[in-house]
């Protein structure tokens, strides 16, 4: 499945805000079970990348957390 532009814009302001907390919401699962392997990886890319004046960046660590959710919703 791909998912759409506005399905991953959506789900990076949320992780962007929340942080991991926010893969505990039912939405923002749905939205992370939507993504194909390409485009979990650019999000996890985009994630490290955040630049502290936006959001902090996500550590190794959050990352695992977020391939974690993702495995346990497919």
């Amino acid at each position: 499945m791909t998912a759409a532009a506005s399905t991953i814009e959506a789900l990076m302001f949320s992780l962007r805000e929340r942080g991991v907390a926010a893969l505990q919401q039912l939405r923002i699962r749905q939205r992370l079970a939507d993504l194909n392997d390409d485009q979990i990886l650019e999000v996890a890319a985009r994630l490290q990348r955040l630049k502290s004046d936006i959001a902090p960046a996500w550590s190794d660590e959050d990352i695992t957390v977020l391939f974690g959710a993702r495995e346990g919703l497919r």
